[in-house]
């Protein structure tokens, strides 16, 4: 509604400035009215109005596209993560995937946790038994003369 009354004021300023709307009297007493330049000045403010109008509805779809793309990707954040809680809770789709992979003696994972394990029990076993051969051996002659600083 402001915006036709505000066309329409913008209409009888333009209309008035221009000196289409003859304000003086005919002979005949009736007001003349140019119907052509009336038209060019109805359609110049019609077009203005579009105008601020699409400038308007731009910077809110540009305001708005920008918030709709940060809300669409907490939407995304929030559901993959319920997804992934979903699926490991106790009789979740991954929790039985995983517990029929280590629990079966067919399941590749359990073959694969096996070897790994026993390769880094045996890699474990002899890098502890180097260590303590280090430490069996020394490394330092205990009769020989250290550099302390101590000046006798």
């Amino acid at each position: 509604m402001a915006q036709v009354i505000g066309a329409i004021s913008l209409l009888v300023i333009a209309c008035k400035m221009a000196g289409t709307i003859s304000t003086s009297n005919n002979s005949n007493g009736k007001v003349s009215v140019d119907y052509v330049n009336f038209v060019v000045i109805l359609l110049t403010v019609v077009t203005v109005i579009f105008t601020v109008g699409a400038l308007v509805l731009a910077i809110f779809g540009v305001y708005g596209f920008e918030t709709l793309k940060k809300e669409a990707a907490n939407f995304a954040s929030k559901s993959a993560i319920k997804k992934i809680d979903e699926s490991f809770e106790e009789n979740g789709s991954a929790s039985i995937k995983i517990r029929h992979e280590v629990e079966n003696e067919d399941g590749h994972l359990k073959k694969w946790m096996k070897s790994h394990i026993e390769r880094e029990v045996v890699r474990s076993i002899l890098e502890a038994r180097s260590l303590r051969q280090i430490d069996e051996v020394s490394l330092v002659d205990p009769s020989a003369p250290t550099d302390e600083g101590n000046v006798d």
